[in-house]
């Protein structure tokens, strides 16, 4: 049979199509993949109950074929997630103003972290990094969007500024204002995309927890810190560790720990200094706790 999900490669010849179809695997979803390049037709997208939309580094994504394509799948009733830096770059600008329900606000911005809106049922909890491996690392051009006409946030640019929309009015559309693929966690990836074709009602597919139940990294005491902030985490087994604090910008600005440790509990604190041994300014920091499949974030405030 058909199987329930649609990936279409509109990223103008790239390969970062390789990143949403093995994520659909590790999740265990069934999907089909066509290039953008062959015709996209109603007929085609209407055998399907939900569509994967990644444009890539393509700054003319969504030609005004698909464009009217689209409309009519959404017209019908269908989900989409369509996601990549130059979305706005589609053939109609009132396509993604009222499909899409976004506006553009700035069509470049250098934030490279992401943070999910608290309570929303894709968004809630996350944060990640759109730069460095083994995500894409391709973002150049992020948008910062604004939702319009009923949609909600779900994510925004740790610089300040919407880079994720959610609407329902009779379809289903998330838009991701950077691309999917530069996420640099997979199983942060893996729970985007689950919650996102949960929320869609494509499958009941359970979020799962990549062995958070055993590697654990807990939340830093005091937070906000003055002095230093204790770090606390449990390792089930002998395992590479790397901890590590980077700034809102995303760039790393103390490598606290890179080693192999045996199983156990660990404790260690931060004193708020960079490599060099100097205190960085009052601010919002983050720390980046990775181990085999796991990685944990906390998010650290630095005042003096």
């Amino acid at each position: 049979g058909i199987p329930p999900i649609l990936v279409i490669d509109d990223d103008g010849g790239d390969s970062y199509e390789t990143y949403f179809t093995q994520s659909l695997d590790r999740i265990d979803e069934l999907y089909d993949i066509k290039d953008s390049e062959n015709s996209v037709t109603s007929s085609l997208l209407s055998d399907y109950e939900a569509l994967v939309w990644l444009t890539g580094d393509n700054s003319s994504p969504v030609d005004s074929g698909d464009v009217l394509a689209l409309s009519n799948y959404l017209d019908s009733g269908g989900n989409l997630f369509i996601t990549g830096q130059d979305v706005e770059g589609c053939a109609d600008s009132s396509f993604y103003h009222n499909y899409l329900h976004a506006t553009l606000v700035e069509d470049s911005t250098s934030a490279l972290t992401v943070f999910g809106i608290g309570g929303d049922p894709i968004g809630d909890g996350l944060f990640f990094f759109i730069k460095g491996s083994p995500g894409a690392d391709n973002q150049l051009t992020p948008s910062i969007i604004s939702p319009i006409g009923g949609a909600d946030s779900i994510f925004n640019h740790g610089l300040g500024g919407c880079c994720g929309v959610k609407y329902e009015n009779g379809y289903k559309v998330v838009y991701l204002s950077f691309g999917f693929e530069a996420i640099a966690s997979l199983s942060t990836a893996d729970t985007v995309m689950t919650r996102i074709l949960n929320w869609f009602g494509v499958s009941g597919i359970e979020e799962e927890e990549y062995n958070k139940e055993l590697f654990s990294i807990s939340q830093c005491y005091p937070n906000p810190f003055i002095d230093k902030t204790q770090i606390d985490y449990n390792l089930p087994r002998i395992s590479n560790v790397k901890i590590s604090i980077y700034n809102i910008l995303g760039a790393r600005v103390k490598s606290l720990l890179n080693k192999r440790q045996n199983a156990g509990r660990y404790t260690m604190t931060w004193d708020g200094q960079n490599e060099r041994g100097n205190k960085l300014p009052s601010g919002f920091y983050f720390l980046r706790f990775e181990v085999e499949e796991f990685e944990g974030t906390r998010k650290l405030l630095l005042i003096k």
